[in-house]
């Protein structure tokens, strides 16, 4: 027989009997039950009076009007939002870790990092437009270093064509400031006759080898010696300047006049190449 017991401290409903549930009813229809395992149900919960954490909780959506999943938390705590799955790719944030960090501009694991990093060269990117394996643009972030609080280069990919193809890295604003691509130039310099640098961008010193010859230094080696060099001078004269002597890591400038013999000039140098 079921029962119900008071005492100082406690109300006892007892459903008595195997499999049978404790029933709460309001005007002879069923609002909650507690089954004799102990699950409880109800037909309305009001969830502003609920507090801590509710486990076993399921939901189809984000909010009791949703008809269909709108946004997904992995047990790997990634959130999905706007896809059923991981090739859908609508939005995806990632936290990046060492293990799940890609070195692979315009790859198929895009991320947005918030917190954690992956080793050096690791990219966290972010594509745009429509994408199946790759998408046709990404901004990224590539670790230079993971030490410390890291540092790292931005870099902006794109690709010409409507193939299913990782894009291509059009421009990088390194750690350093310098903007890197095919349309900016990778060094300049203006110096005076005497090796003095006015101001410059990647390039470290200047070596005075004599009357009209200099060599202009690089803060960073190019990539080979295969890129276009050119070099003026500042005076009105009849005086021109000329490259030579190309190395990764500097060349040769020479200032001279129009009859051969070479004459201490203020030049400026460009430098395009990789």
């Amino acid at each position: 027989m079921s029962t119900i017991k008071s005492s100082d401290e406690h109300l006892t409903l007892n459903a008595d009997g195997t499999s049978k549930d404790i029933k709460f009813q309001a005007n002879g229809v069923e609002k909650a039950s507690i089954s004799s395992a102990g699950a409880f149900t109800s037909t309305t919960i009001d969830a502003t009076k609920l507090t801590g954490t509710i486990p076993n909780f399921t939901s189809t959506g984000i909010d009791d009007n949703a008809d269909a999943t709108a946004m997904t938390i992995s047990s790997s705590e990634k959130v999905r939002v706007g896809a059923t799955n991981d090739s859908d790719k609508a939005l995806l944030s990632t936290w990046q870790n060492n293990t799940d960090a890609g070195t692979s501009i315009g790859g198929t694991s895009l991320a947005m990092a918030m917190q954690h990093y992956g080793g050096a060269n690791s990219v966290v990117q972010m594509g745009l437009g429509y994408c199946n394996n790759h998408p046709p643009a990404v901004i990224g972030y590539q670790v230079e270093t993971n030490s410390g609080n890291t540092k790292g280069d931005i870099f902006f990919a794109t690709r010409d064509t409507t193939n299913d193809i990782a894009p291509t890295e059009r421009l990088r604003i390194t750690v350093d400031g310098r903007g890197l691509s095919q349309f900016t130039a990778k060094a300049w310099i203006y110096y005076e006759w005497n090796a003095t640098t006015l101001d410059s961008h990647n390039f470290s010193s200047v070596t005075d080898n004599g009357t009209g010859d200099h060599t202009v230094n690089f803060s960073n080696n190019m990539s080979s010696i295969n890129f276009a060099s050119l070099a003026t001078v500042s005076s009105g004269s009849k005086v021109f300047a000329c490259t030579q002597s190309k190395a990764v890591g500097s060349v040769r400038v020479k200032t001279i006049q129009d009859d051969g013999v070479l004459r201490d000039e203020a030049a400026q140098v460009l430098i395009f190449g990789d």
